[in-house]
């Protein structure tokens, strides 16, 4: 019988994943030929029908008109939070409803402000295309963050204005950075600061962050959760690459805790015996080592922390390989 729902919960989730990729592939819902879909993610017509009815029941599906199946805005929501679709498309994706919520409250707070917005000016201020603004503002509208009235013009709710002053501001993320790295005094206050600074983005990422987490014998910079993991932050901004020993008390820890894997930051880079000993205790106690051409290239945008963390975490434990700034390194 677990068999058995194992594999429908299989069916579901391709359903779901290939409804998402239509959706933001395609100018409408998503809507594909039931033919397709059977072809594409390896089942039958009938056992498909039956993931695509327990998607609706869930409230994840809605049929269209013509008989298709295609995503409704709930949808989208549980496939990005539930790690469903790719990392990639999903920032891109939370990137732009927040350019459409910010042009919104610039829009509001400018010295003649404009309430509510035309969607062409909409899509011109937040410099996005008609098909990402209509697919974005549907999402939007359900999390009551936008309100369409009946003018057919756009409006910054309440809850929506709320959740824009929480929104960091990418710029000056990298200006802080900047700053950071010009800054040669205090350490142990850069190491906190670089840190926080990865814990904003992790939050712009959906991250559940905590600050300052204590623990047995220490307290630990910062925990964030994904997808029922749970990563310990720990960072150094040291003169010379890291030595195997100041790893220990993050080893430690994270041989004690089965459910956490460890994050250690350092921009000063690493110390191949330090690689090749994380390489070795991986399975026990997995710890990933970012150095600093990692985090410059999640600071400038190059990369997320979602993609840094899933093709370390990877390497680490699938392929027996360490990969830091870029390179691979094994026992």
């Amino acid at each position: 019988m677990s068999s058995e729902i194992s594999q429908e919960h299989d069916i579901q989730y391709r359903l779901l994943l290939k409804l998402y990729d239509d959706y933001y592939i395609s100018a409408g819902w998503g809507a594909t030929d039931w033919g397709v879909w059977s072809d594409e993610i390896g089942f039958d017509k009938a056992t498909v029908a039956v993931a695509a009815r327990s998607l609706i029941a869930q409230g994840m599906g809605q049929s269209t008109r013509h008989g298709e199946l295609s995503l409704t805005s709930y949808g989208v929501l549980f496939a990005e939070k539930s790690g469903c679709a790719a990392p990639e498309i999903v920032q891109a994706n939370k990137k732009c409803r927040s350019k459409i919520l910010r042009a919104l409250y610039d829009l509001k707070h400018q010295e003649q402000p404009v309430v509510t917005v035309q969607r062409e000016l909409l899509m011109r201020s937040a410099a996005v295309s008609g098909e990402d603004f209509d697919r974005q503002r549907i999402i939007l509208i359900d999390k009551d963050y936008v309100e369409k009235t009946v003018n057919g013009t756009y409006r910054l709710t309440d809850s929506g204005e709320q959740f824009v002053q929480k929104i960091p501001d990418t710029g000056q993320i990298l200006s802080t950075y900047n700053a950071l790295l010009g800054d040669t005094h205090n350490p142990r206050g850069r190491a906190l600061r670089i840190g926080a600074l990865i814990c904003v983005v992790a939050e712009i990422e959906g991250w559940e962050v905590q600050p300052n987490v204590p623990t047995t014998g220490r307290e630990y910079d910062f925990e964030f959760n994904r997808d029922k993991t749970r990563y310990v932050l720990e960072c150094k901004w040291m003169a010379e690459r890291l030595r195997p020993h100041l790893l220990e008390p993050l080893r430690k820890h994270v041989d004690s805790q089965p459910d956490r894997i460890g994050i250690f930051v350092s921009m000063a880079g690493f110390a191949l015996e330090t690689i090749r000993q994380t390489v070795k205790t991986a399975l026990r106690c997995p710890i990933l080592l970012f150095g600093p051409l990692d985090i410059d290239h999640l600071m400038n945008g190059r990369t997320t922390l979602v993609e840094l963390i899933a093709k370390k975490q990877d390497a680490l434990l699938v392929k027996g390989l360490a990969i830091v700034d870029g390179r691979s390194v094994s026992l």
